[in-house]
């Protein structure tokens, strides 16, 4: 199915110009990756409203979304691994925060955690989409780091279910753009530094 939307997808696009063979592989690429992406966002979705978490479904989505989007991240190796780990992640974590009572001392000590981790490693590029450009690797940084102060003063000051989603997605993205679960999953990290860089 993948395939026959891909391939699909690209003959429309070739129809409106020649690409290169580069060209042409970057957005095989891309296409595949909005294929994915929306395949799993709609079984992950009825999932969630199945099991009676949509709610804090969409509330994980919400706020994990710009810290994903910015400090990018992980990717697993194949395509059923990253299902397995998308549902288990996208369903268990919003439940969890659902009936968590995270102590302040706790909080405080997972969020220096988040920060030690967002400052040594975000962004954490792929082999594949390697962030080249030192000017946007300090964007993505420090953007990161501002949702994560907004997110931490929020944290500290409530205890309620937008606050433990916003605890966990910082959590769940700082193990991410960690280097140890790509070296865990045989990937190289810092893929930039293989590049000449560029502004």
């Amino acid at each position: 199915m993948k395939r026959k939307f891909v391939n699909m997808m690209l003959r429309i696009v070739k129809k409106e110009k020649n690409y290169s063979e580069d060209e042409i592989e970057v957005m095989k690429y891309a296409i595949e990756c909005i294929y994915l992406t929306g395949t799993k966002i709609i079984v992950i979705t009825i999932l969630a409203y199945i099991l009676g978490i949509f709610h804090e479904y969409l509330l994980f989505i919400l706020f994990y979304a710009p810290l994903r989007l910015l400090s990018f991240g992980w990717h697993a190796n194949t395509s059923k691994e990253c299902w397995i780990i998308s549902i288990s992640a996208f369903i268990f974590i919003p439940h969890l925060c659902s009936i968590l009572n995270i102590p302040l001392y706790v909080k405080i000590i997972a969020l220096i955690m988040c920060l030690v981790a967002c400052t040594l490693y975000a962004p954490a590029d792929t082999k594949k989409r390697p962030i080249v450009s030192s000017k946007r690797r300090l964007y993505f940084k420090a953007s990161t780091l501002i949702i994560l102060f907004i997110y931490s003063f929020y944290i500290i000051r409530n205890s309620n279910l937008i606050s433990n989603i916003m605890l966990t997605s910082l959590l769940y993205q700082s193990l991410l753009i960690n280097p140890l679960i790509y070296k865990l999953s045989h990937q190289s990290f810092n893929n930039y530094k293989a590049y000449n860089l560029s502004e």
